[in-house]
């Protein structure tokens, strides 16, 4: 209904009829996606100002493409930078103009029926699973060993960001050289993102490679991320509630966009057919996984020592094996395909009846697995580094 009142439109507002026909079309589609999502409990759809409207649509069979030249319907031909070559035997569908901090951008989908779909892999087929645990110094800890830095890439920007912030807040408001300051400001939040996103589809593709089941926390990253409650005392008086010490946490997990990457890598596992699956995290980092043993107290930042078997191990890497422990219950796979640290214990000096200084536990790690081996003594009930 909406798309034949377009041409009364028109006539009403004159300056619609400079937009392309399809391109209005394609955001009635838009408003209709948006309504489903809203029915299926997504939000409701927000009014898009000229500020935020930042996207338009071609339909397919509308661009044509011609080495690094693009014709738009309405706009004519112009050049862009060609990131990829389209494969052979493809063909355009929906061409997306999206305008960025940095220019204008063109996103192009293909579509080639004749390739196969991927399909997920049978159970009886998996050789390979890897337990992941989602931090922040340490981006995913493997429960192979391997540690896969998080680079903080808008901490590392902070300052300059700061600097450009400073000098676009004393520019005169609403002058030209105001609008030029936050342009470069701009420019610095989507270099953030360029680099995030790109760290984060690389990760996605190497765990892919490394496994055929990827096992992932299901985090409540709204819930972690939400402000302390206020607290008051008989008066009615503000009482400190710790949300100025939480800010700098929030921050770093915002950084690290745990959202977006599990996403990714959800993305990535369905396109080459492996498997991924989100497990609830409670007591991850608290149990052993060598004699199943609950406690608060065996986490002490970033080690892990059971207070039960004496074992220790990267508290990190503890978890993400746990973690991958839970998946294989979830899928019934075999313990035996979990990619694991070779891991040896010694019992604590007190269940040998040895003497009071003797290191006691040790940890071996596989070759080509970057991982710092730590080694502790027992003196007087207490593990002590040596």
């Amino acid at each position: 209904m909406q798309s034949s009142e377009l041409p009364v439109l028109k006539k009403a507002r004159p300056w619609y009829k400079a937009i392309y026909s399809s391109v209005l079309q394609q955001n009635l589609r838009r408003l209709d996606v948006a309504f489903k999502n809203f029915f299926d409990g997504r939000g409701y759809p927000k009014f898009k100002t000229r500020q935020r409207f930042k996207s338009f649509s071609y339909p397919p069979n509308q661009v044509k493409l011609e080495s690094n030249k693009i014709y738009l319907p309405s706009i004519g031909w112009m050049r862009f930078f060609k990131s990829r070559n389209i494969p052979d035997g493809f063909n355009l569908k929906t061409v997306t103009i999206s305008l960025k901090a940095d220019g204008w951008y063109v996103s192009i989908r293909i579509e080639n029926k004749d390739v196969p779909q991927s399909k997920p892999k049978d159970l009886k087929q998996v050789q390979a699973v890897v337990g992941c645990d989602l931090g922040i110094k340490k981006l995913l800890a493997l429960s192979n060993g391997e540690l896969i830095e998080n680079p903080q890439f808008e901490k590392r920007q902070s300052r300059r960001k700061a600097i450009r912030q400073r000098r676009a807040s004393r520019k005169k408001r609403g002058s030209s050289n105001q609008k030029k300051a936050y342009a470069k400001l701009a420019r610095i939040d989507q270099k953030i993102v360029n680099q995030r996103e790109d760290h984060q589809w690389k990760t996605a593709h190497h765990l892919v490679r490394l496994a055929d089941v990827i096992v992932l926390e299901d985090l409540n990253i709204q819930g972690m991320i939400r402000k302390c409650r206020a607290k008051q005392d008989e008066n009615g008086k503000f009482l400190k509630n710790g949300q100025s010490a939480k800010r700098a946490l929030n921050r770093l997990i915002r950084d690290c966009s745990w959202g977006n990457l599990t996403e990714k890598i959800e993305s990535v596992a369905a396109k080459f057919g492996s498997i991924c699956v989100d497990v609830n995290p409670k007591f991850t980092s608290q149990k052993c996984s060598h004699c199943g043993h609950i406690e608060k107290e065996n986490r002490n930042k970033e080690r892990f020592l059971c207070l039960n078997c004496g074992f220790l191990a990267d508290a990190d890497i503890q978890a993400s094996i746990n973690i991958g422990i839970k998946g294989l219950k979830t899928l019934g796979i075999s313990q035996s395909k979990l990619l694991m640290v070779n891991q040896k214990v010694t019992p604590k000096p007190e269940m040998t009846g040895s003497s009071d200084r003797e290191i006691s536990v040790s940890l071996e790690i596989e070759p080509g697995n970057p991982q710092q081996l730590n080694l502790f003594e027992w003196v007087n009930g207490e593990a002590i580094p040596c």
